[in-house]
């Protein structure tokens, strides 16, 4: 049976490119909030992706506390400090995290000793951190859901929902690190985002560009400047098919 270059190409594409798309299929619901985040600066998947669906540590979590906070900058300042903690040796790779974020305010241990950096961390958890990073110093995970609707980082079900994950993942983290950026800050009129901006930790440019920035003197966001769009020559898509089926099988 002859097989023509149609046939042949779309063979091609169930061998070589269904299985991505299915493997990537649950990134699908936070695709715009991870994509702006990584424009940003805030968000980094691992070498085999976004890995939405994989649980988060408590160390983890540390680290994108600071990272929302804007205080990755002065982190330095743990270095060499004693640890607070019997189970985080200094030589662990998320000890100067951890250390800051507890020295903040923003984090605090399992028990008076223990921090427990590999466990994962629940949705009142980390919730609960980020609700501190905003100045509620006093939030605790058992009023977190209620907190997080007050300050106007969650919905009501959004907030029931997240703080109720445990364990919590990835793709929850997504969800409310996009949240927080136009959070405003307790008693301010700052957002996350013109925090992030001031403390140097995004550019001005990047935050423009996604459209949350908050500018003084103006109370609603900046929308993101258009990008004109250039016409395109059409071109036979079977040719951009056979590229991308090339790509796919020497690596590209």
């Amino acid at each position: 049976m002859k097989i023509t270059r149609a046939v042949f190409v779309l063979l091609m594409i169930a061998v070589l490119i269904l299985p991505t798309a299915i493997s990537h299929a649950n990134d699908s619901p936070y695709q715009k909030e991870r994509e702006t985040l990584e424009a940003l600066g805030l968000f980094q998947g691992t070498s085999k992706g976004p890995e939405l669906s994989k649980t988060m540590t408590r160390a983890q979590a540390a680290v994108v506390l600071l990272r929302m906070s804007g205080d990755l900058t002065s982190m330095a300042s743990e270095v060499g400090a004693a640890s607070l903690f019997t189970d985080l040796s200094s030589t662990h790779w998320a000890y100067p995290y951890v250390m800051h974020a507890t020295n903040k305010g923003y984090i605090k241990g399992t028990s008076t000793t223990q921090f427990s950096p590999e466990q994962s961390v629940t949705g009142k958890q980390f919730i609960t951190m980020m609700l501190r990073s905003l100045g509620y110093v006093d939030a605790q995970p058992q009023s977190a859901a209620k907190l997080a609707v007050q300050a106007g980082m969650l919905s009501t079900d959004a907030a029931a929902r997240l703080t109720s994950a445990d364990p919590f993942v990835r793709g929850s983290m997504v969800e409310v690190m996009y949240a927080m950026l136009t959070t405003k800050l307790k008693g301010e009129e700052q957002t996350v985002l013109n925090r992030l901006v001031a403390k140097g930790q995004v550019t001005k440019e990047a935050a423009l560009a996604t459209g949350l920035l908050v500018e003084e003197g103006n109370p609603q966001p900046t929308p993101a400047p258009e990008k004109p769009v250039e016409p395109e020559t059409p071109k036979d898509p079977m040719d951009a098919i056979e590229q991308a089926i090339h790509d796919k099988l020497h690596g590209h």
